[in-house]
């Protein structure tokens, strides 16, 4: 079964981090854009906790994409985030790609595991 176009409502921009060396060998980050994409964006909850064993929220989700090629190959060699704009004069949301798989239910479709950021 493939995805339809209207499952996919959110646009988001794929980045992936493009490291660089100043001039005193320190390592700047930089995100550049891979691609934009159309994608469904599912909101989770989540539970981490900190090096002293205490709780912290760290919401993790869901971002369904169509399958991309491009994503893959960046996520190979560098880390790899969602930036979506809600629009309604809302905050940009960032999400850090934890991993990527194929959708079980599309073969088209990928499902990355994400936590926002900010």
């Amino acid at each position: 079964m493939t995805i339809r176009a209207g499952e996919l409502r959110d646009q988001v921009v794929l980045q992936y981090s493009n490291g660089t060396r100043d001039a005193v060998g320190g390592v700047s980050t930089a995100w550049a854009t891979l691609d934009t994409v159309w994608a469904k964006i599912e909101e989770g909850t989540g539970l981490e906790t900190n090096s002293d064993s205490s709780p912290v929220v760290a919401p993790r989700g869901a971002i369904v994409i169509r399958r991309n090629p491009l994503l893959n190959a960046a996520a190979r060699g560098s880390a790899v985030r969602v930036s979506f704009d809600p629009g309604n004069s809302e905050k940009v949301r960032i999400y850090d790609v934890l991993s990527i798989q194929d959708d079980r239910m599309h073969r088209d479709a990928q499902v990355l595991t994400v936590r926002e950021v900010y």
